[in-house]
């Protein structure tokens, strides 16, 4: 898999319209979406651009690769949006297992779900 310039990537989010930025952070502020962009991990921006290409048919990914890309993508979202409402890191709401403690499962599954019908919605 090619490994994707994080100067073409933030230029890419750099041309994105406010309503996409919004479905893709979940944030209706243009100034805070690029503030959650500047700090969002490298691999995280890479992973959604990748997947932005692929549904824009840029690129070409498997329909399986595309699902595993956006899974990952919601996930990750689910895990940032977790921990910015608690305001404590992803590592303090886990056993040594790795399992969300039950009081944090289900308000990441709402957030999953939030999540996922939001970027659902994206028409590249």
């Amino acid at each position: 898999m090619e490994i994707i310039q994080i100067a073409t990537v933030n230029k890419w989010w750099n041309t994105l319209a406010m309503d996409v930025k919004s479905l893709i952070t979940g944030i209706y502020d243009e100034d805070e979406a690029d503030v959650f962009w500047k700090y969002l991990f490298v691999s995280d921006k890479q992973n959604i651009y990748q997947w932005q290409q692929a549904e824009a048919g840029n690129i070409g990914l498997s329909e399986g690769d595309k699902h595993s890309l956006f899974m990952e993508i919601v996930c990750e979202l689910a895990d940032i949006a977790l921990e910015s409402e608690y305001g404590i890191s992803r590592e303090e709401m886990i056993d040594e297992n790795g399992s969300f403690y039950e009081k944090y499962q289900d308000r990441f599954n709402d957030l999953y779900d939030e999540i996922e019908e939001r970027l659902s919605n994206i028409n590249f």
